[in-house]
This record gives C-alpha cells, structure tokens and sequence, in this order.
C-alpha cells in the first residue's frame, strides 16, 4: 500500500483495519478525503467496502459515518408528509435559482408529488409569497 495525503496516523489505521479482515491488497485506486468521503476507482468485494468503511469511521473524528441503514425516517404519517414536503419545496427553490439541477428539478417535483397524492391524495400547494406593492401604479396609460 502506498502512502499519500493520510497522516501517519491514519495510515496506521488503515493497515490495522485491513490487516483484521484478512486483506492484504486489492485492484482498486481508493483516495480517502479526510477520512470522511472517498473515492475508488476499481473493483472491490463486500469485505474489502466493510474494511474501508470501518476504517472511515475509525479515522473520522466526531460521530461515525451513517450506514444507509442508519439513515431512515420515522414510518408515521406526519414523518412521510414532512419528509415529501421537504424534498419538494427543495426541489422548487433548485428549479427557481436556476441552479445546475433545475433541468431535472420538474422531474424529481413531479416523482414527490405522485408519491403524496397516492399517499395523502392531495398535491402540496405552491407557497405562496405575499408581494409587497412598490407604490402607487399611475392612472390611466403614460407615453413615456
């Protein structure tokens, strides 16, 4: 295993986690971005993910990374209708800023939206945002 932007320390980590699964090398480029993302190009097997993650989580100063199967919401009907609200009216602010997902924005608005009418059997309404007037509009046409 060659060294890079791990400290020794967190070197020292990953050897020790690999070293407990059994695994001594494989086919795949893994880069760690302080210890809390990474990314591989390669192929790798359950047991070499379960070691990565591990030592992820052994690097990582704070909380340990969520497993997705940590990350759920409550199943009640409130939990699922806040949840579907959200993702919507998230997906409505990245649509209105014109932001590099608006072109998928309607997509992902539309797919929420089916999912709570055939939950709830209503759509969630548009937020509607009170216009302060700007002054008084003039009388009558101006040829300005």
């Amino acid at each position: 295993m060659t060294e890079g932007y791990l400290s020794k320390r967190q070197n020292e980590i990953l050897d020790e986690v690999l070293k407990k699964h059994g695994i001594e090398e494989f086919d795949a480029y893994v880069e760690f971005w302080n210890g809390k993302k990474v990314q591989i190009d390669g192929h790798l097997g359950l047991a070499e993910l379960r070691a990565l993650t591990e030592a992820m989580e052994r690097m990582t100063e704070g909380p340990p990374i969520k497993k997705p199967e940590d990350i759920t919401i409550p199943f009640t009907k409130d939990a699922i209708k806040n949840y579907l609200d959200g993702a919507i009216r998230a997906w409505r602010k990245k649509r209105d800023e014109h932001s590099e997902d608006s072109s998928m924005a309607i997509y992902y608005i539309d797919a929420y939206q089916s999912v709570r009418t055939s939950i709830f059997n209503e759509l969630l309404p548009q937020d509607i945002v009170p216009v302060e007037p700007a002054g008084e509009a003039p009388e009558g046409p101006t040829n300005g």
